[in-house]
């Protein structure tokens, strides 16, 4: 009895030992298994670390790409808006040596009125424009009408009818009162009053009445489109041809 007892507990005994060995075994190869798991992660991980580096590079060269375009629009913008600026700074200036349009500025106005015995004529008015122009008149205006380049005044109908026509229109509305707008330095045009002083004088003899009076603002009214002051429009330059 005794016997088969130590017999099957020897039984036992190698069942457990066997088991442990088993179970060692598995440890050992699960543990192999995972160590290759982690090989080939590893191994993969590094191949997306290269991956990512290599697109990280292309977008940094894509980005400085990028930048320099930016940079280059920029650039090209701040040129682009510099010369529309200086092409509307020129059209401006274009359009008040032309007469086109409203200007304002430091001046003076002459005020020449009929007399009893004489009325004011076209020549008497070109002659005094003629010498404030020669003095470095900026712009004149005779009443409503802006004085340009091809401004003509004349004297039209047979005395005592007689008409002022500057521009194409009757100047004055008949009171006999012309008043002659000027922008330009104050004291030029003082002294180019003065100097006219000659014809400023025999106009008085006459009867005419003349008065100036210098402000700091005077007004000049554009030249109207259906002036035929306005026919430069009609003409095209020869270097287009």
């Amino acid at each position: 009895m005794k016997h088969i007892a130590r017999n099957v507990l020897m039984l036992l005994v190698c069942l457990l030992i066997g088991l442990i060995i088993a179970l060692q075994l598995k440890n050992v190869q699960t543990g192999r298994q995972a160590n290759l798991v982690n090989n080939a992660s590893a191994d993969e991980l590094r191949e997306m670390v290269a991956d990512l580096r290599e697109a990280n590079a292309n977008l940094a060269e894509e980005n400085e790409k990028q930048k320099n375009n930016l940079r280059e629009l920029q650039n090209s913008q701040e040129n682009t808006d510099i010369r529309v600026q200086q092409l509307r700074d020129e059209i401006q200036r274009l359009e008040i040596f032309a007469g086109l349009v409203e200007v304002q500025g430091s001046g003076a106005i002459i005020t020449i009125t009929d007399g009893q015995s004489n009325k004011v004529d076209g020549s008497m008015l070109l002659t005094i424009v003629n010498q404030l122009r020669a003095g470095g008149a900026q712009g004149i205006a005779i009443n409503n009408q802006r004085l340009v380049a091809m401004s003509e005044i004349q004297t039209t109908g047979t005395p005592p009818n007689t008409n002022i026509v500057i521009n194409g229109t009757v100047a004055g509305s008949g009171n006999g009162i012309y008043t002659i707008r000027v922008i330009g330095d104050q004291q030029v045009i003082h002294s180019t009053y003065d100097m006219m002083s000659a014809t400023i004088n025999y106009y008085l003899l006459r009867g005419i009445g003349i008065q100036i009076d210098y402000l700091d603002t005077v007004t000049l009214p554009a030249l109207s489109a259906d002036s035929p002051a306005y026919r430069y429009g009609e003409m095209n330059s020869t270097e287009s041809n």
